[in-house]
């Protein structure tokens, strides 16, 4: 596959109501991050690309899980796969697979708002292989201020299903399909795997401080890399500065498909796997990032 031509980074929980930070990295441009405008969440940027507005071949990276946790077969063991078990949901009521009480998870409804306490009550609440490695919450858990289990059924239903039913042929779903002649490709990232990279530090994204001094050193390496403006935005909130983070990483591979679609052997097509993840070297450093 020749390299991407177009790659925009997402904040996977987007929605029309709630926008959220789109990066978009073309190597061929300079500067090659811009930024949509607040008021074009993930949504109308995907209208945008349904248009054919950007160049192809495309990736869309998301911050957000996509995938199943292998260790809780059940949920998905009759269809055999995520997307299988995707494309079966189709556009359903996808609130009824999330209750409100640990007694009444089942394989059906596996994801769990409730109160804190009640997780230690034998709910089900694996974790895929990457989220281990990465000391995530199980997508399942869906508490608090890491509810990634909602985060990931909006974009699931929102976007992934929409491209998958629009685009068809033209697009995969990284690692569960082969990408090679693809228009477009959609792949998760971890936005936090990448700050040794490409902060060359531990960075503290919940310092402000630290995030326009890591932003400022990176500026001085790289001044034309963005426009003033956009410097600016990826200082403005922790979910701004994830996304520009993997903005730049993705800028410095030059949009090379092998290099930024890279899977581990042991990544299953039920649980999918995370954009740019080097698991082993990365073990004793990803959580120092976080």
């Amino acid at each position: 596959m020749q390299p991407f031509k177009t790659v925009l980074c997402v904040d996977g929980s987007a929605s029309k109501q709630n926008k959220r930070p789109v990066y978009c990295v073309r190597q061929e441009r300079n500067p090659a991050i811009t930024r949509f405008r607040h008021s074009d969440g993930v949504l109308a940027v995907l209208d945008k690309t349904l248009e054919s507005d950007l160049p192809r071949p495309l990736l869309i990276t998301a911050d957000v899980p996509i995938g199943l946790p292998a260790a809780f077969p059940e949920v998905w063991r009759e269809f055999g796969g995520f997307l299988p078990w995707l494309d079966a949901r189709g556009h359903a009521d996808w609130g009824s697979i999330v209750v409100d009480s640990v007694a009444k998870q089942t394989a059906r409804t596996p994801f769990v708002v409730c109160k804190k306490g009640e997780k230690k009550l034998g709910g089900k609440f694996p974790l895929r292989k990457c989220d281990v490695i990465t000391n995530a919450e199980s997508m399942y858990w869906c508490i608090g201020g890491r509810q990634v289990g909602k985060a990931a059924l909006q974009f699931w239903r929102d976007t992934l299903i929409r491209l998958r039913s629009e685009l068809r042929d033209e697009i995969a779903v990284w690692p569960f399909e082969p990408i090679s002649g693809k228009a477009m490709v959609v792949a998760e990232c971890y936005p936090a795997i990448l700050y040794p990279t490409v902060w060359q530090r531990r960075v503290t994204k919940t310092s402000p401080l630290d995030v326009v001094d890591a932003l400022y050193g990176r500026r001085e390496i790289s001044p034309t890399l963005c426009d003033e403006r956009t410097w600016l935005h990826a200082a403005s909130s922790e979910d701004e500065f994830d996304i520009f983070t993997t903005a730049v990483a993705i800028a410095e591979k030059k949009g090379d498909a092998e290099i930024l679609l890279t899977a581990p052997e042991y990544a299953k097509p039920v649980e999918g796997w995370m954009l740019l993840l080097r698991p082993e070297p990365l073990v004793g450093r990803c959580n120092g990032a976080l």
